[in-house]
């Protein structure tokens, strides 16, 4: 059962009530309920849900403990990228800028006072008459009060709307973000540990080359032995070199996202656990996606101000009442002599639209049209949110499995890359033989370090598309970094 509270925000009455998302977390629903009210008692009730996940905030990633001195960890980097990140900026410069909007569309309902003042010289000439001028002064008040402008009503409707838009836009925003500085982080990471596993590599193969050189002078080994390593030995120095430019590419995505130079990352610690997804429910996890989602809730945002401007474009056809006061002092002029007076005038103006060469019915018309594609963009964001979540879902899942077999794998490539070189030195096993099992191990070695990142940001991938992910995921995260640099 949800419990509800209420604030206002920008004038909006806001009801937040606490529900629970796939995997058990406790987030925070923020239903928007723009009321309005016609001159003539009708009231109209637009609401929207925008689900937004609890952020801990940059408060709790300053309170948690950071890596080793010079070394970048996680929290670190995702409080360097909020600071210097333009996306995000943008989107907050927008959230401003949207409450403003609705200032602008409110003061179409509210009266307009106007005053102003004249002096003026005026000269006659009469014939037959003597000429005479003279001078008047006169000040003028005027008050304009709507009453019934229901084109108005339905423009404050919108603006409403829009600035929950810009807000569900800027919480998009800080989860991209975030999603972004994982990627960047952890794809650094990969490309780091891909080129050590490809200098291992490289050295392996060298160790090998020397020995079958060895082997061929004193006539244990053949010219072949010595061509095989050496071919194996220059494929392994030109992955290494490939792999240096990945870092190099990888270090320069990461320092434009966080916006300086970076030394070192904390790296993952070679006994951590990858958490798993909970719950292990692939369509829960879609179910949710396909209503939680950021860009689902923007189409749905969209659907709603689709049928406003439908409204909007009817009500072209709909009078326009509004209460009309002024008061004017202005003398008058009795040949050369200002005479004093003044007027007042209180009254009621009606406008009724008769014909405007169909506009009102193409705008309405074009308004339909666009609400029914509003309508279908919903239901296309709901259904590539709901399959992006079971990918993701599915592909976290496959990688813990993966993780497990991997690390099998290696062991059993380590075992047997010194089983082989046993046997090649008492002439059990061939050269080709030793090579292959050390190419078995950098293969292994290489899958086993791509999986595990893939895997940490498959989950993130999986709360990002439920509008999930949040500071806490990242807390959980870092706690499985190290300062140290290990092998994997």
């Amino acid at each position: 059962m949800m419990t509800f509270y209420d604030r206002t925000i920008r004038g909006r009455r806001h009801a937040h009530s606490i529900m629970t998302t796939a995997d058990g977390r406790v987030i925070r629903r923020l239903c928007v309920s723009t009321i309005m009210t016609t001159a003539h008692g009708r009231v109209i009730r637009c609401r929207r849900a925008v689900v937004r996940a609890v952020v801990v905030g940059a408060a709790v990633l300053q309170c948690m403990p950071s890596a080793a001195a010079g070394t970048q960890d996680l929290l670190s980097a995702v409080r360097d990228a909020r600071a210097y990140d333009a996306q995000l900026a943008s989107a907050l410069a927008a959230l401003d800028a949207s409450g403003h909007s609705i200032t602008r569309s409110r003061s179409a309902l509210l009266p307009k006072l106007e005053a102003g003042w004249q002096r003026s010289q005026t000269q006659n000439k009469v014939e037959g008459l003597p000429n005479y001028s003279y001078r008047q002064n006169g000040w003028t008040v005027s008050l304009t009060q709507p009453l019934l402008n229901w084109e108005s009503w339905v423009q404050l409707g919108q603006s409403n709307l829009s600035s929950v838009k810009a807000e569900i836009t800027y919480a998009k925003a800080q989860q991209d973000l975030l999603l972004r500085v994982a990627t960047a982080y952890f794809d650094m990471l990969m490309a780091e540990d891909e080129l050590n596993i490809a200098a291992l590599y490289k050295q392996a193969v060298a160790d090998q080359l020397a020995l079958a050189r060895k082997r061929f002078k004193v006539g244990e080994a053949t010219v072949i032995d010595v061509r095989e390593a050496e071919a194996k030995h220059y494929e392994a120095r030109t992955a290494e070199l490939a792999q240096r430019g990945e870092v190099d590419l990888r270090r320069d995505v990461i320092e434009n996202t966080l916006g300086h130079p970076v030394s070192e990352l904390a790296r993952v610690a070679p006994d951590a656990s990858i958490p798993s997804v909970y719950p292990r429910d692939g369509q829960r996890w879609s179910a949710q996606a396909e209503e939680a989602n950021y860009d689902v809730q923007l189409a749905e945002i969209d659907v709603k101000l689709a049928q406003l401007e439908v409204e909007k474009a009817r009500s072209e056809h709909l009078p326009t009442v509004s209460l009309v006061a002024s008061h004017r002092n202005s003398p008058l002029s009795d040949f050369g002599r200002s005479v004093p007076a003044s007027s007042t005038m209180l009254g009621l103006q009606v406008t009724i639209p008769l014909f405007s060469g169909l506009e009102v019915q193409g705008h309405t018309r074009e308004a339909l049209a666009l609400a029914d594609k509003a309508r279908s963009d919903r239901a296309s964001a709901a259904r590539r949110s709901g399959g992006l979540a079971k990918q993701s879902f599915l592909q976290a899942e496959r990688g813990l499995e993966r993780i497990a077999l991997l690390n099998a794998t290696v062991e059993a490539a380590s075992a047997a890359v010194a089983a082989n070189t046993v046997g090649y030195r008492v002439g059990g096993r061939t050269n080709t033989d030793v090579l292959n099992a050390q190419q078995g191990l950098y293969s292994a070695r290489r899958d086993l370090a791509r999986t595990k990142y893939e895997t940490i940001l498959n989950g993130l991938r999986l709360k990002t598309a439920t509008a999930s992910l949040n500071d806490e995921d990242f807390v959980a995260i870092n706690r499985l970094l190290t300062g140290t640099a290990s092998m994997p």
